[in-house]
């Protein structure tokens, strides 16, 4: 799967998006008691890609450095020991040793939900980044062996995986407009937009090639027995906990338009099942992009087969 072609750069070549394969985990516990998890699971993520693949961090200053082992470790030790006078942790790491977006990368936000404006409607966020085509390199059963083993460290409220166009912080704004514009061609890719976090608490977010439901929301849409009947030919595994783990293509689908995206599953049928529970955004950070047909661009649209010629 060569993607190369949607990466967005600078006039000097500079990355400022690019097409990575994502896990996006969205938890609504606040910071001191989430942050044992995601030391957990970013170590696992450490140890499953390498800790060679991840070159800078985003220092106390806001400023790109080299990310060493040191640093890591520190990094790792607050969150399993979280002060009690900080309200908010983030971590930035990324493989670009540059400060431009690299394949591998992972961001961590997350608060104790009173210091920031939307709090009470707000989830926490971990995000892990692959390249595009690292499912299909180890194996998509050990890629999803190993997004089920994230779903049982860290606590999520709702997740997904599939394909994005990563932006990080430093580059999300400057990469907007191109990554909105490419939006509804690429029927099956996530923009990166870290605000959706603000409004997610009790809320899903859109169809994707894997969608993940805490216990809470799995029982709001009916449970695992009605979610697997809904979308009968998809992967539907019961997550520790009685969450809900649904893959809605045999590989991560990129959804191109212009191809009849022929590869999108039953993500169509998984967009319907979701839609009581779909977030809900009034831009994706421009207030140009009008995102409610985005949102529904598979609501009426047939599913397809689940593994395509």
């Amino acid at each position: 799967m060569n993607l190369d072609h949607l990466i967005a750069t600078t006039r000097k070549g500079h990355c400022l998006a690019r097409p990575t394969l994502s896990v996006f985990l969205y938890s609504d516990m606040p910071v001191h008691r989430l942050g044992p998890h995601a030391a957990d699971a970013i170590d696992a993520y450490i140890r499953f890609v390498g800790a060679q693949a991840l070159k800078v961090c985003v220092g106390n200053n806001g400023e790109l450095r080299p990310l060493t082992a040191r640093k890591l470790a520190k990094d790792l030790k607050q969150l399993r020991q979280f002060p009690a006078e900080l309200a908010a942790a983030w971590l930035e790491y990324d493989a670009d040793p540059q400060g431009w977006v690299g394949d591998f990368g992972l961001l961590l936000y997350a608060t104790d939900f009173t210091v920031v404006e939307h709090g009470p409607a707000s989830d926490n966020l971990l995000r892990l980044d692959f390249p595009a085509a690292f499912a299909d390199q180890v194996g998509i059963d050990a890629f999803c062996d190993f997004l089920l083993r994230l779903a049982a460290l860290f606590p999520i409220e709702s997740g997904n995986a599939g394909l994005t166009f990563k932006r990080t912080s430093w580059t999300e704004g400057t990469a907007t407009e191109h990554v909105n514009r490419l939006l509804p061609r690429y029927l099956a890719f996530d923009p990166c937009y870290q605000n959706v976090q603000k409004y997610l608490r009790g809320r899903t977010a859109w169809a994707h090639w894997i969608n993940l439901l805490g216990s809470g929301l799995a029982q709001r849409l009916g449970g695992i027995g009605h979610i697997a009947a809904a979308l009968p030919g998809a992967d539907v595994r019961e997550l520790a906990g009685g969450g809900c783990f649904i893959r809605n293509a045999l590989r991560p689908p990129v959804g191109d338009v212009n191809r009849q995206a022929p590869d999108v599953g039953l993500m169509p049928d998984c967009a319907r099942l979701l839609q009581p529970t779909r977030v809900r955004l009034t831009g994706l950070g421009d207030p140009e992009f009008e995102p409610g047909p985005w949102l529904a661009r598979f609501d009426t649209m047939p599913a397809r087969d689940w593994n395509p010629a």
